[in-house]
């Protein structure tokens, strides 16, 4: 999913979807842990999902070669 044009974000921003990479899964199990113990946090489940998408979506098209 490489560019065709030089991306514009810079080696800082793939630190920050590393960060992003890294504590997401488990705000979002416990969000999810949240849900399953009867308390209304299904709105942040949702967020935290999309935030993770959104980042792993970012760092496969502007920083292919970033594991």
């Amino acid at each position: 999913m490489a560019t065709p044009y030089q991306t514009p974000l810079k080696p800082e921003h793939c630190a920050c979807l590393d960060k992003v990479l890294t504590e997401t899964p488990g705000k979002l199990q416990l969000a999810k842990d949240c849900c399953e113990d009867g308390l209304p946090a299904q709105d942040f489940v949702d967020q935290l999902q999309a935030q993770l998408d959104t980042a792993q979506r970012l760092k496969a098209r502007h920083f292919p070669n970033r594991s």
